[in-house]
């Protein structure tokens, strides 16, 4: 049950995307700026990503998971792939 609720939440909980974008970085600018270098911020603005819940879709990955007992690792990628794609 344990791994069947931590795909759950890997695959449902609500997450963040950054998308970078053109703007002023400085200190006084309005977007957030992630620096990848030292002297090069990237400016980034974050999304909420929503997703849906899908009873159909926890009861296939649940049968999945209790026939095969993956591993965490396997499981968190069974999750990703399992997310929609923005």
């Amino acid at each position: 049950k344990a791994k069947i609720m931590y795909w759950a939440v890997l695959r449902f909980n609500d997450s963040w995307e950054g998308r970078s974008v053109l703007g002023d970085c400085s200190p006084s600018g309005k977007i957030n700026c992630l620096p990848v270098l030292a002297d090069e911020p990237i400016p980034v603005t974050w999304e909420r990503v929503s997703v849906t819940f899908d009873e159909a879709e926890l009861q296939k990955a649940a049968k999945l998971i209790e026939a095969t007992d993956p591993s965490l690792e396997e499981i968190e990628e069974l999750a990703r792939l399992a997310r929609p794609k923005n």
